[in-house]
């Protein structure tokens, strides 16, 4: 049995409600634009996890080191040296 999304633009699909809803509570929980947003910095996240995650770091760090994506054109900032790392193997093929 799979279970649909209720998110018009989402084709995930589940084989248990429990699922679906955790999907929703960390990918799709946000109704505006300000809810993304860092209370810190103002960076906007894309997920419930990662905003967590980035607030803690924010916190604890207010003068964060920023791991800066030097691939021109791209200018991505990071907070962690393996999310930079990661985001060059996914988005530029290095």
């Amino acid at each position: 049995m799979h279970i649909g999304g209720t998110v018009k633009t989402c084709t995930a699909k589940f084989v248990s409600r429990k699922l679906m809803q955790r999907h929703i509570k960390d990918l799709h929980r946000y109704q505006s634009p300000e809810e993304k947003q860092c209370k810190y910095c103002r960076k906007e996240l894309k997920t419930v996890r990662v905003k967590k995650e980035h607030e803690t770091y924010c916190m604890d760090n207010p003068e964060k080191e920023k791991f800066m994506c030097l691939i021109p054109g791209c200018g991505k900032e990071f907070i962690r040296k393996a999310r930079l790392n990661k985001h060059l193997r996914i988005v530029h093929n290095q």
